[in-house]
């Protein structure tokens, strides 16, 4: 999660570098994505929106969490990225965690819904340090050493 972080950090430094091509002003979406917007994560703080491509994306502050999301045109939610804590994990991830990496220590976690589908990126770091991402019912999809 650490070069996810990194390339996404990298992206919006690129993205802050060509402002002026892609940053955008709440008040010139599309109707459709600033109300789809406003019904799902209203109150949100420290937002910044650009254009990519056709969709649209955000980061902001909801809830003491910084949160990503990408819209299409037309408002339909994309996907939707917020930094989670160890206990807001589900159990059958933090049991598992707690079983079978016991020697590492819990770094980060993020729970990601694209397109209607629910994962979580959990970072642990030890020996060795690794990335793994699970399912919403805790099965490990991806483990990746980072």
């Amino acid at each position: 999660m650490k070069k996810l972080w990194l390339v996404l950090t990298m992206a919006m430094g690129f993205a802050v570098s060509a402002q002026a091509q892609n940053a955008i002003a709440i008040d010139n979406l599309p109707t459709s994505v600033r109300a789809a917007f406003t019904k799902e994560f209203s109150p949100a703080e420290d937002m910044s929106w650009s254009s990519t491509g056709s969709n649209y994306s955000a980061t902001f502050t909801k809830n003491n969490s910084r949160n990503y999301v990408e819209f299409s045109a037309d408002g339909k939610l994309v996907e939707h990225r917020v930094d989670l804590k160890q206990t807001d994990l589900p159990a059958t991830i933090t049991s598992l965690i707690s079983k079978e990496y016991a020697s590492h220590t819990f770094e980060e976690a993020e729970k990601i819904v694209k397109n209607g589908v629910t994962t979580y990126e959990i970072e642990l770091e030890g020996k060795p340090d690794y990335e793994i991402i699970f399912d919403a019912k805790g099965t490990v999809l991806e483990r990746k050493v980072d």
